[in-house]
């Protein structure tokens, strides 16, 4: 006897209904016994065979299944995945899906089951968060951003900018707690985006006043820094400066160590003559009465009396000249003459009265102020003196 079982079914044995025949094996698909001498009966016992469904989550995401076990053919089998926590739902894959699934994007599927094992893999991305990472101004740069998923270790690292010290790290969002401020700093990827900055210190340097009184143009005023000489790099420095008195005014500041590391856009180049009087020496002028000198180097001037600290100390002085100030003097005859003046005087002195007398007069100021000096002896009334104010005058001189 031979027992050949049907695509989804599995031989289970034979049975004698009728007759006295025995089986030399009942539960093989081939056997024998012996005929007896009556009809016989023997029936072949089948059933449906038993298959499996395998499912398993492929891909870097993380998933939930169900519906996996044994069926049996014909049976009616649901398969279904849940999408795991910061993770992306793709879809069914492999031969078994292609075959089975009309539309494999589908999380839920049903379908009738065949006579054969089967096997299928629900695929899963990772959900992708951000980590930006920014610092404040050209102090420094920052490395480590990018795409990282939950629970991944971050690495960030801070390198600062020559003349910059990296200080701390500044969390601007995602909910992480604030690193250590070391470089490289590590955290766990929260499931967000992630802002994080990196801070840094401009190294620290000294602004100071020339100290060495051997130029001329240290006289006439006063000059500190606001705040103090010690800045940091980037820091905005202001020079406050204080003439000594009316008779000064304020040129500029001129740099007189480390010009060179300010910025081109912040500073100038000082090669003016300045006003001194006094004795002239190599490179000064005279002009009108006054001697002006020139600023020994050509050294470097700022625009204005700010600028922002370099990676390196500075040396400033600032630089004051005495007022010029034009004298007009009328003659008695209506003639004028011309001359320019500092104002006060060089060094505190009178200047004389310009005149072109031959008859008594006295000086009388017509315009502006001056101060003439009072006549102590009548019969000297043609060298009278003055002291230079702080703008321009006249002097008249009236017959007696």
């Amino acid at each position: 006897l031979t027992a050949s079982p049907d695509p989804g079914y599995e031989f289970n044995g034979w049975t004698v209904i009728g007759g006295g025949a025995t089986l030399q094996d009942t539960s093989a698909e081939n056997t024998t016994f012996t005929m007896p001498a009556e009809n016989v009966v023997i029936k072949a016992v089948f059933a449906l065979k038993e298959y499996t469904v395998t499912l398993q989550v492929t891909g870097s995401g993380t998933g939930t299944l169900s519906g996996g076990g044994t069926y049996k053919m014909g049976d009616s089998v649901t398969v279904s995945t849940v999408t795991g926590d910061h993770s992306a739902w793709g879809d069914w894959s492999g031969t078994d899906a292609d075959n089975t699934f009309t539309n494999k994007s589908n999380q839920s599927q049903t379908f009738i089951m065949p006579p054969k094992n089967l096997a299928f893999s629900a695929f899963y991305n990772p959900i992708y968060y951000q980590v930006t990472t920014s610092v404040a101004g050209g102090s420094g740069t920052v490395s480590g951003g990018g795409q990282k998923t939950y629970g991944q270790t971050v690495d960030i690292h801070a390198a600062a900018s020559s003349g910059y010290d990296f200080s701390s790290w500044t969390v601007l969002g995602g909910g992480i707690s604030t690193p250590a401020a070391a470089s490289p700093a590590s955290f766990s990827m929260p499931g967000k985006d992630v802002s994080i900055r990196a801070n840094f210190l401009g190294k620290q340097y000294t602004v100071t006043p020339h100290t060495v009184p051997t130029l001329h143009y240290f006289n006439g005023g006063s000059a500190s820094v606001i705040g103090g000489a010690n800045k940091r790099v980037g820091d905005t420095v202001t020079i406050n400066t204080t003439a000594e008195n009316n008779n000064y005014e304020f040129l500029g500041i001129a740099i007189t160590a480390g010009g060179n590391l300010i910025s081109s856009s912040e500073k100038t180049t000082i090669n003016a003559l300045l006003p001194g009087g006094g004795m002239p020496y190599p490179g000064s002028a005279s002009s009108g009465g006054v001697t002006y000198y020139p600023i020994e180097g050509n050294p470097t001037a700022l625009n204005t009396k700010s600028f922002t600290m370099p990676a390196g100390n500075v040396v400033f002085a600032a630089v004051f000249a005495k007022k010029v100030v034009t004298i007009k003097f009328i003659q008695v005859d209506g003639s004028t003459i011309t001359k320019t003046y500092l104002a006060g005087g060089h060094n505190g002195n009178y200047s004389t009265i310009e005149r072109t007398l031959s008859t008594p007069a006295d000086p009388v100021v017509t315009a502006g102020s001056v101060s003439i000096i009072p006549l102590v002896n009548q019969s000297m009334w043609f060298q009278r003196e003055f002291y230079p104010g702080t703008a321009d005058a006249t002097i008249t001189w009236v017959a007696r």
